[in-house]
């Protein structure tokens, strides 16, 4: 059930995240729904905007499991540390639970919350999962005929009929011609984060997750020109190797040099380098695009001939 709540008070005054100053005042009194942001590339996005003084409402997939916590306070524990060294953040800061993985739990979660934060902004869909394993450590690699039905299946869940979900209430709740007034004045935008992989079938990524990231640039594609009637604009970006959340898992360190050798910028892309690329469209900056896709992956080949 989606529930919002404030988080616990910072530890420190910070005036900066990563080195970057705030200064730019584009998201005061705007709000963003980042999903998958307990930890990783979500977390590291959403410490960003809280930096720039937006709301942020941080989805998870579970509270903590602390039996002895309260359910507010179990969700507090599990990201609370968004808010951690942001002065004043911790008002700024709230979130929700929601299984990507049980069918119909993300579109529930939103749709109660579309019902009580009306305000929202923005919405940036980053959870996803490479694995097939419960503790999220082990890639399998292999051929696409080595996945049985229950893999695919597991992963297009997660990765890509969540998000659908989850778009089918953004669609009910701001596709409405009542709405387009305040969807343009608002630059309501919403960006799904695809993978390079979605493009090249020559990385390691397995099958059935490069096939649910493509699902993704499909939704994008069609979806732009009915949700551009409301002036709302939906765009995907395909990342190839960030130095964040799936690059740090000790089988994926094991690569690293074969990896860089196929990046002809010879490195992983910064989670900086990727919120930039977000944020454009995001914060409404580049509010005339819409149904397109960027990738960043420091000119490794992404589409195969």
């Amino acid at each position: 059930m989606a529930m919002l709540i404030p988080t616990p008070d910072p530890m420190i005054d910070g005036l900066a995240v990563h080195g970057r100053a705030i200064a730019d005042r584009t998201w005061t009194d705007r709000t963003v729904v980042v999903t998958g942001a307990s930890r990783g590339i979500g977390a590291e996005m959403a410490r960003r905007w809280l930096a720039l003084g937006a709301t942020v409402i941080a989805h998870c997939r579970h509270p903590s499991l602390d039996a002895e916590l309260s359910p507010p306070a179990a969700l507090q524990a599990r990201i609370g540390h968004l808010a951690d060294g942001l002065h004043g953040a911790e008002d700024r800061l709230l979130g929700f639970a929601a299984d990507a993985a049980v069918p119909g739990q993300m579109g529930e979660a939103f749709r109660q919350l579309l019902a009580s934060a009306p305000g929202i902004d923005a919405v940036l869909f980053n959870h996803g999962s490479t694995t097939f394993t419960a503790d999220g450590e082990n890639i399998l690699i292999g051929p696409p005929s080595s996945y049985d039905g229950e893999q695919m299946r597991h992963l297009v869940q997660i990765n890509a009929l969540s998000v659908w979900e989850a778009l089918h209430e953004l669609g009910r709740a701001w596709g409405r011609d009542s709405q387009t007034a305040d969807n343009a004045r608002r630059r309501r935008s919403i960006v799904l984060e695809s993978s390079s992989g979605a493009l090249n079938p020559n990385v390691f990524d397995p099958a059935p997750y490069k096939t649910s990231k493509a699902m993704l640039l499909h939704f994008v594609r069609d979806l732009a020109p009915e949700l551009a009637r409301y002036r709302v604009s939906i765009n995907a970006i395909s990342p190839g190797m960030i130095d964040a959340g799936l690059t740090h898992l000790p089988c994926v360190e094991a690569m690293r040099p074969q990896i860089l050798k196929g990046i002809p910028m010879g490195r992983y892309g910064d989670p900086e380098e990727l919120f930039e690329t977000v944020d454009l469209f995001l914060s409404g900056r580049a509010a005339f695009s819409t149904g397109n896709n960027l990738t960043l992956n420091g000119g490794a080949y992404v589409i195969s001939q």
